[in-house]
């Protein structure tokens, strides 16, 4: 079997990168095409540097940057495109700081 990269955002949480052929021992469904979107996927972490580590790792992958970093003060976002094209926007917020609207 071909080694799948896998991401690992805490205890319970993993991202898998899958080979297509292995992915298929999944399911019956067809695969998107990689020019489709079908999923973003939103994960709330402890800190920006583990937003950071997280991105980084899954681009280290075969993933790529979706668009810059995002700081709003209270919160941060990095985002990514997996090798499906499934879009993963990776966040930290600190609610104590969040503004009062």
């Amino acid at each position: 079997m071909i080694e799948q990269p896998v991401l690992f955002l805490n205890d319970t949480i993993y991202i898998m990168f899958l080979q297509e052929d292995y992915f298929m021992t999944f399911t019956s469904k067809p695969i998107a095409k990689e020019n489709t979107s079908q999923v973003i996927v939103a994960v709330g972490l402890n800190s920006r540097e583990e937003v950071d580590k997280v991105v980084n790792t899954a681009v280290e992958n075969g993933a790529w940057q979706h668009e810059e970093p995002e700081d709003y003060g209270w919160m941060y976002q990095n985002s990514f495109w997996d090798p499906d094209g499934h879009g993963w926007n990776i966040t930290f917020a600190d609610m104590s700081q969040m503004p009062a609207e």
